[in-house]
């Protein structure tokens, strides 16, 4: 279950489950024509590591992945302290499940208790070029997806890529389970091989209220990872042609449902399953809370229009706000307001740094350097470019220039 799902249960909810992503993928909000940014591009395994060893670095790491992978999202070497943390919280796995020519390995696991990712490796045969995902997703067209995770299947309510043992949501507890994967470079120079990741959360069902599930990645919680078929995704090109004869000129333009219809196909490249399970046995959650009385921060509000309509017809402006709780992790933060009854979210950054360099989150560290935080989805959560050592931690400076300082 996605937060499309809970989104159908809870029709009250709040922008903590509006994504532009699953907006799309369930047709029940227009698309624009304008493509979704991705991240940083992907720098060599190699200059990463030999950037390591020039400044000196003196940890001693040699089977992990994720110190290239967030180095790759940066685009710099990792500290010295952050590829510490790294050594002490990856898990290597490397458990191999092979079906009709395709092979899918689970590679490795991180979690700061809040957040995990999960990284596979995925070598399909000689002439699938899978390297050509990258740079790429979903919505561009041509793209290699697992069948459960296809655009197509998620319309029509296929089955998840990944289900927590606690089960997806629950109301009772005050949460519910939210992924979103992606490939990554690989860095072996084949094309038929790519890494995949999924990265899981789990998320308040309702925002101002606290989640109950004390230890969301414990050793109590098993999440089974079940990739069924693969697919080639990619649009229709005569119904591509006429949006694009029809909006011609416009940089930006919206797509009603009904014109989406049929635009997205998909192909049965190869049909099996690959089933996995990982418990991260993280059973305490190391966080700080920055904030211990609401402050006022400048925030994009969204709030229902005057006729009713919620959600995806919304309008949007910069208010002053009460902020409640910041609650920094090692992979990001959480965040609470304070809210009216026509409010449904809150952004205290945009989602996308490019062009608003200014309204961005960063986490500053003691030595000066910073870590920037970006909303991944939901104006509540926010994502680290790189891991916090939270010990390392000075402040944390809103887009509106406040200072949250450590207790």
């Amino acid at each position: 279950m996605n937060s499309n799902d809970i989104l159908d249960m809870v029709g009250e909810a709040k922008s903590t489950f509006i994504m532009d992503a699953q907006k799309i993928r369930t047709g029940s909000a227009s698309i624009t024509k304008k493509r979704i940014p991705m991240r940083r591009p992907f720098a060599l395994a190699a200059m990463v590591s030999v950037m390591l060893l020039l400044v000196g670095c003196t940890i001693a790491y040699a089977n992990g992945w994720f110190a290239v992978f967030f180095s790759n999202r940066t685009g710099e070497p990792l500290s010295d302290d952050q590829l510490e943390y790294i050594n002490e919280n990856e898990q290597i796995i490397k458990e191999t499940r092979a079906a009709n020519g395709w092979t899918v390995e689970l590679k490795s696991a991180i979690t700061d208790g809040e957040t995990g990712y999960i990284l596979f490796g995925i070598a399909a045969p000689d002439d699938i070029d899978l390297e050509a995902n990258l740079g790429r997703n979903i919505l561009d067209g041509e793209f290699i997806s697992p069948g459960n995770n296809s655009l197509n299947n998620h319309m029509k309510r296929r089955r998840t890529l990944i289900v927590p043992s606690t089960g997806p949501i629950s109301e009772e507890l005050n949460y519910f389970w939210q992924d979103q994967s992606y490939w990554e470079a690989d860095n072996d120079g084949l094309s038929n091989t790519l890494n995949y990741m999924i990265e899981i959360r789990c998320e308040k069902m309702y925002p101002d209220r606290e989640c109950l599930l004390e230890a969301p990645f414990g050793s109590d919680i098993t999440f089974n990872v079940r990739f069924i078929d693969f697919t080639y995704e990619y649009e229709d090109p005569e119904i591509r042609k006429a949006l694009d004869d029809k909006y011609a000129g416009q940089d930006d333009y919206l797509i009603g449902g009904e014109e989406m219809e049929g635009l997205h196909k998909s192909d049965i490249l190869v049909e099996g399953e690959w089933e996995f399970n990982i418990n991260f046995g993280m059973d305490d959650v190391e966080c700080i809370e920055l904030i211990s009385a609401p402050i006022t921060v400048e925030a994009i509000v969204y709030r229902k229009l005057e006729n009713g309509t919620m959600f995806f017809d919304t309008t949007h402006a910069l208010e002053q706000v009460k902020l409640s709780s910041f609650r920094l992790t090692s992979f990001g933060a959480m965040l609470m307001f304070e809210e009216d009854e026509d409010m449904i979210g809150e952004f205290i950054e945009y989602q996308n740094k490019s062009g608003y360099e200014d309204r961005c989150i960063y986490v500053v560290m003691k030595d000066g350097s910073q870590i920037a935080l970006e909303t991944d989805g939901a104006g509540t959560v926010l994502t680290a470019e790189s891991p916090i050592v939270l010990d390392n931690v000075d402040y944390v400076l809103l887009g509106d220039g406040t200072k949250l300082n450590i207790p």
